[in-house]
C-alpha cells in the first residue's frame, strides 16, 4: 500500500552519538561522555568556575561561569557542541548558577543572590522574573511554570507570565536538606538532596501539597540530575574523585563512570531521528521531518503518513480512512470480488461460443417446426376455402 510506502520515506537518518555533557567544575572544563560506550573525551578548557550546561534547541551548549575573584558576576557562553569552540561570551550582569533553556529558546537563569533572570530567544538583554533572594541553585520547567531550589532547604515556584518580578515566587515545599538539582519527571519533579545524597520525588507540584518519595540515596554530594526520554535518570556526585550514575523509578541503581573531577551540572544530547534536534527540543523524537504532513501527528504514529487526515480509522487496521484502499474492511480485500476477472470477464462463461451457437442451432429447428405449422395452416387454410365454396353454392339457392 502507497500508506506504507509513504512511512519508510521517512526512515530516520544515521543516527548521531547520545552524548552527556558534564561541567568537572575545578578542572574548568566540560567533558563529552558517549552514553553507548562510556568512553569521555574534553570538550573545552579554560573556563571560570563552570557551573551548569544546558542543550539548547539551535543545538549548541550554554554554560554558565562565576569569576572567582568576584562572585557576585559571571559570564554565559556558547558553545559548539561538536568542537568546543567558543561562539560567544556575554556579561549579564548578575551571577548565574543554573539553566533552563526552552524550546522557544527563552532562557531562564537562577542566580547567587540576584533572583531569577530570562532572556527572550535572539535578544540580547536580561530581564528579571522573580527578585527571590538567596543562592538559587537547581532549576527546571514543569506544567508552564519554573521552580527554583534554595540552598536553605526550600523550593519555589515562579510564574513566568508575571511582569513584575517583586514577590514572584510561592513557596513548594520547605523541608529538604539543601535540595540542588531539579528535574522534570512527566508532570512530576525530582530532586537531590546535596548532604544527603538523597534523590526524590516530589508527588505532587502544588504549593504545600508536595510529598516525596526517596528513590535513592547514599550517592555523596548528590548535584545535577537529568533524565533521558526513556526515563532514565543521570545523577552527578560532587566530589574531587566524582562519578554519574543512573537508575530508574525502581530504584535500581548503577555506576554509569567514575573519575570526574567535581561534575556540577549536565546535561543530555540525544537525536533519535538524527534531525539535528534534541530532546526534549525535537517535537517528534523519531520522525526526521517533524510532521512532514501538518496533521499535527508525527509521522512514526500517524496511520496516513504523507497525507494529511483527521486518524480516523474505521476498521481498525491501522491505516486511516484516508488512505486505506478499504475503509470498511481490516482484511483489505474489498477489491477482490470488484477487480477479479475470473467472475466477471471470463470468457469461458459468459462468451462460451459453443454454448450459445448450439443454442442458436435448437432455435433454428424450432423454426422448422414453425415452418411445418406454417404448412398445417396453409392446410387449413384449404379447409377454409372448402367451406367458402359451401358458403358460395349456399349464396346461389336463394
Amino acid at each position: 500500500m502507497w500508506w506504507l510506502v509513504a512511512f519508510l520515506l521517512v526512515a530516520a537518518p544515521a543516527r548521531a552519538q547520545d552524548i552527556l555533557y558534564v561541567v568537572e567544575r575545578q578542572l574548568g572544563q566540560v567533558t563529552a561522555i558517549d552514553i553507548a560506550s562510556g568512553a569521555r573525551s574534553t570538550l573545552a578548557t579554560g573556563l571560570s568556575d563552570p557551573l551548569d550546561v544546558m542543550v539548547t534547541p539551535a543545538g549548541t551548549l550554554l554554560v554558565t561561569e562565576r569569576v572567582s575573584a568576584n562572585p557576585s558576576n559571571g559570564f554565559i557562553t556558547e558553545l559548539d557542541r561538536t568542537t568546543g569552540a567558543e561562539l560567544s561570551s556575554t556579561y549579564p550582569g548578575f551571577s548565574p548558577n543554573d539553566l533552563w533553556v526552552l524550546p522557544s529558546g527563552r532562557t531562564y537563569v537562577s542566580t547567587w543572590q540576584d533572583g531569577v533572570w530570562q532572556q527572550q530567544a535572539g535578544a540580547t538583554t536580561w530581564s528579571q522574573v522573580s527578585d527571590l533572594a538567596g543562592d538559587l541553585v537547581g532549576m527546571t520547567w514543569v506544567d508552564d511554570y519554573l521552580y527554583v531550589s534554595r540552598t536553605g532547604g526550600t523550593i519555589h515556584r515562579i510564574d513566568p507570565q508575571q511582569t513584575n518580578p517583586v514577590g514572584n515566587f510561592t513557596l513548594l515545599v520547605n523541608t529538604l536538606d539543601n535540595p540542588h538539582g531539579l528535574a522534570p519527571f512527566g508532570v512530576q519533579m525530582l530532586v537531590t538532596e546535596w548532604i544527603l545524597g538523597d534523590v526524590l520525588l516530589l508527588d505532587g507540584i502544588a504549593p504545600g501539597q508536595s510529598p516525596s518519595t526517596t528513590l535513592v540515596g547514599n550517592l555523596g554530594a548528590a548535584s545535577a540530575l537529568v533524565v533521558d526520554p526513556a526515563g532514565l535518570i543521570y545523577v552527578a556526585n560532587q566530589q574531587a574523585a566524582g562519578s554519574v550514575s543512573t537508575f530508574d523509578v525502581s530504584g535500581t541503581l548503577s555506576t554509569f563512570v567514575t573519575g570526574l573531577n567535581t561534575p556540577r551540572g549536565m546535561t543530555l544530547w540525544i537525536d533519535p531521528d538524527g534531525d539535528g534536534l534534541s530532546y526534549p527540543y525535537d517535537p517528534c523524537p523519531n520522525d526526521p521531518t517533524d510532521d512532514g504532513d501538518g496533521d499535527g501527528f508525527c509521522e512514526d504514529v500517524d496511520n496516513c503518513p504523507g497525507l494529511a487526515n483527521d486518524q480516523v480509522d474505521l476498521d481498525g487496521d491501522g491505516a486511516g480512512d484516508a488512505c486505506d484502499l478499504c475503509p470498511e474492511d481490516p482484511s483489505d480485500a474489498c477489491g477482490d470480488d470488484d477487480d477479479s476477472g475470473d467472475d466477471d470477464d471470463s470468457g469461458d462463461d459468459d462468451d462460451s461460443g459453443d454454448d450459445d451457437d448450439s443454442t442458436g442451432d435448437d432455435d433454428d429447428s424450432t423454426g422448422d417446426d414453425d415452418d411445418s405449422t406454417g404448412d398445417d395452416d396453409d392446410s387449413t387454410g384449404d379447409d377454409d376455402d372448402s367451406t367458402g365454396d359451401d358458403d358460395d353454392s349456399a349464396g346461389v339457392e336463394p
